[in-house]
């Protein structure tokens, strides 16, 4: 399958939005690929959290966490580009405890989304506060390495802690099909606003599938869901 082309002024504007005080240097041209692979997922839709409804597809946000988790550094931002859905998207709801609390453990359903498979593109940038003991080479190679030893800061997960993921860098001819699925996936959450720390806004991009691929940095974004 070959890897649609992202365009660099795209991962740096990316780069630019998640990060308030640090601008974009350079992108790292050799993207990597990582396979997602979950039993379960579920990324909530803003405004249905007492009964969460969940996105058909990983949310900008999910993805970048999971990796993060893996390996993470304040000089470097990674940036999922492109999203392959090699599994059929099929939901179901299950009933969990609503609180951690142990005075009180009402319960509450959430959708989840069953045996995920994802292939994400994905470009590392370098920052303005990256420090000198590091570099795009060393940090994807940190990062190969604890993707490929299953250890990072903690546990990557596919939106909700309860749902893990599973991590391994592949080589782009192992992408494999995607579903053919082709859909207007309207408004998904992309990222935060932090210009004010203590309420910040989500960012969302108007995303579409074509025969089963994501470009997560096509599509218009915007501040939305301030009340929410």
């Amino acid at each position: 399958m070959q890897l649609p082309v992202v365009g660099r002024s795209n991962i740096i504007d990316a780069a630019n939005m998640l990060s308030q005080h640090n601008r974009a240097v350079k992108v790292d041209p050799n993207y990597m690929v990582i396979r997602i692979t979950g039993e379960h997922a579920s990324f909530s839709v803003p405004g249905t959290r007492a009964e969460s409804v969940t996105y058909d597809v990983p949310t900008f946000a999910a993805l970048k966490g999971a990796i993060d988790n893996a390996y993470w550094h304040p000089g470097i931002e990674t940036i999922p580009a492109v999203l392959y859905v090699h599994n059929k998207i099929i939901k179901r709801r299950v009933t969990v405890n609503g609180s951690n609390d142990m005075v009180s453990r009402n319960q509450r359903s959430i959708e989840c989304l069953e045996d995920v498979n994802y292939s994400v593109v994905v470009y590392l940038v370098e920052m303005t506060s990256i420090q000198e003991s590091m570099s795009l080479a060393k940090y994807r190679q940190m990062l190969i390495r604890n993707i490929n030893n299953g250890v990072g800061y903690e546990p990557s997960f596919l939106g909700k802690r309860m749902c893990m993921a599973n991590l391994q860098v592949i080589d782009e001819k192992d992408v494999g099909c995607t579903q053919p699925i082709t859909e207007d996936l309207g408004n998904m959450r992309f990222a935060s606003d932090y210009t004010d720390k203590y309420n910040p806004i989500p960012i969302c991009r108007h995303m579409k599938i074509k025969n089963g691929v994501v470009n997560l940095l096509e599509g218009e974004w915007y501040r939305c869901y301030a009340n929410v």
